[in-house]
């Protein structure tokens, strides 16, 4: 599902931006990441909710929430990496993501 925001003042985008206080992404449920490679893991860990990115991002399954935004937008959510990409990953599964980046490794 693909939806377009260009409002700051959009809901869905003041959720997004509150979530850089721990207290409410922990009361929310959910984790904040930013990047490609690490969109790949978590993909594949079952554990995106919502991505948030300039452009569409192709090969994303459909039940994952994307949101196409303005590059004003992205800088309000930003996490200083620099990447065209943002999304929100449920907290219950952050483990598991970081449990498989380990295995990799093994």
């Amino acid at each position: 599902m693909i939806k377009q925001i260009s409002s700051k003042q959009n809901p869905i985008i003041k959720d997004a931006v509150k979530l850089a206080d721990s207290k409410y992404a922990q009361a929310q449920g959910l984790f904040k990441v930013e990047g490609f490679h690490n969109l790949e893991m978590a993909l594949l860990a079952g554990a995106v909710k919502t991505v948030f990115a300039t452009k569409p991002v192709d090969s994303l399954p459909e039940n994952i929430e994307q949101i196409i935004i303005t590059e004003e937008i992205l800088s309000k959510l930003k996490l200083d990496l620099g990447s065209k990409i943002y999304y929100l990953v449920r907290k219950a599964d952050l483990y598991l993501i970081i449990n498989e980046c380990f295995t990799d490794f093994n």
